[in-house]
């Protein structure tokens, strides 16, 4: 599963590239789990504030896919009702073979933060180096089913 890899204190977020429409450079800080941009309409999910890990300095946006974006897609529609997921800097994309994806237990399914992932990588190597931190893997479809709808955080 090919993903973009965004490095916090203690993990990585693994966000797969087949929900993302395109990556933006984000610059602002964000207080709120979760911010609505009425001009815009677009909801804002800050990742470090949702993970209670505020110290990490957001530095990109991933637009994610609605379900009916196309390929020639206009310009200015692009930023216009849309999640965006708020992360650190992303430090590279690569490709997790299935196998190294593991699901979590169905005993954790009772804590509503395990549902915003599909799944846990251990012993991830990372430009060739076996990296000793766990990688989340992000569920994008559920995290906009958590969020849809909200305002303010």
């Amino acid at each position: 599963m090919r993903v973009f890899l965004s490095p916090f204190k203690d993990f990585s977020l693994a966000i797969p590239i087949q929900f993302v429409s395109s990556v933006i450079l984000f610059h602002e800080n964000q207080e709120m789990t979760v911010d609505y941009d009425e001009r815009f309409n677009n909801t804002y999910i800050s990742l470090p504030m949702l993970l209670n890990v505020p110290s990490a300095r957001i530095k990109h946006g991933l637009i994610l896919k609605n379900e009916n974006d196309i390929d020639d897609e206009d310009d200015e529609t692009m930023l216009e009702n849309r999640f965006i997921l708020l992360t650190a800097e992303i430090e590279s994309e690569i490709d997790f073979p299935q196998d190294k994806i593991f699901s979590f237990p169905r005993v954790l399914s009772i804590m509503q933060m395990s549902l915003i992932f599909n799944g846990i990588i251990f012993n991830a190597k990372k430009n060739g180096i076996l990296n000793e931190e766990m990688v989340l893997l992000v569920n994008p479809v559920h995290l906009i089913e958590k969020f849809k709808g909200t305002g303010n955080d």
